[in-house]
Parts: C-alpha cells; sequence; structure tokens
C-alpha cells in the first residue's frame, strides 16, 4: 500500500488568526455589495474582509479603481472572532511604514515557506508537522543533534 500524499497547506506563523492592529497581506478574491471577500495569505487563506467604508480615506468614486480582485496587498486587521472565524481589514488604516514592514515580512516568511514545503515534499511528511519540529529546535535554542530522532524522516 502506497503512502499517502503528505499535506502541504500550512499558515506561515504559529498562530491560527493575526493579532488586532497587525498588517497582513491579503488577496482579492470577490467584490460583494457590502465589501471585498480577501485571503489571508500567510495564514492558509483564510477570508476576511474589507467593508467599503475601510477602502479609502477619501470619497469613493469608483470602487474598481481602489481594489481589483486578484490583487495582492497589505490590510491592516480591525477586528478578529476566532469563534465565528470573521477577521474584519482595513486598507485605509495601513501606513506606508506599515505597508514596507508587511511585504517585508511576507517576503521573508513567503521565502521560508517555500524551502519548508519543498522539504517537506521530498521528505514525505506533512508541513505543518515540519514546521513543529523545526521550531521547537529554534525556540528551545538547544543542540541542533539532540532533536535527531533515530529512525525519523527527519
Amino acid at each position: 500500500m502506497a503512502n499517502p500524499a503528505p499535506n502541504l497547506e500550512c499558515r506561515m506563523y504559529e498562530s491560527k488568526y493575526p493579532d488586532v492592529d497587525m498588517a497582513v497581506m491579503i488577496q482579492v478574491k470577490n467584490i460583494a455589495d457590502m465589501g471585498a471577500y480577501v485571503s489571508l495569505l500567510e495564514y492558509n487563506d483564510i477570508e476576511g474582509m474589507i467593508l467599503f467604508s475601510e477602502l479609502s480615506r477619501r470619497r469613493i468614486r469608483s470602487i474598481s479603481s481602489l481594489i481589483k480582485v486578484g490583487r495582492i496587498e497589505p490590510v491592516m486587521v480591525l477586528r478578529v472572532d476566532r469563534e465565528r472565524g470573521y477577521i474584519d481589514l482595513s486598507k485605509r488604516r495601513v501606513s506606508d511604514e506599515d505597508k514596507g514592514a508587511c511585504e517585508e515580512r511576507f517576503n521573508k516568511s513567503k521565502l521560508v515557506h517555500s524551502i519548508m514545503r519543498h522539504v517537506a515534499e521530498t521528505v514525505g511528511v506533512d508541513l505543518e508537522e515540519l514546521y513543529v519540529h523545526i521550531g521547537s529546535m529554534n525556540q528551545a535554542k538547544k543542540i541542533p543533534e539532540d532533536f535527531y530522532f533515530h529512525g525519523s524522516k527527519f
């Protein structure tokens, strides 16, 4: 019997949801009557929403000039309802400094995530399991040899 394919989907950070007042990278998925539905790229594409009132500080003449389906950009987290899984976001509250820091953090995380995904695929383990294993090495700051398990795939 063949081994099942490893699960290669995983969020980039330990926390399941972002913190309030944190800048996160999103991709616009759909524009509806009340706002835009987006995927949080750093959090395994969980869904969030940007209300139209949170798109710009100025008067909105054309929604399509402010937000386009498929666009990737940083936004600010306003509210997180962990029980319902709702995340409210704002494009207008992100400062230029927050945008730069968010883009830099996202690019570094994306690179690490890509390497980890490749290792997980090559070794044949779940990506989240690999993150937990490597993360425990990093947080403990012990000798790496202490974390090798005899007979393990790592």
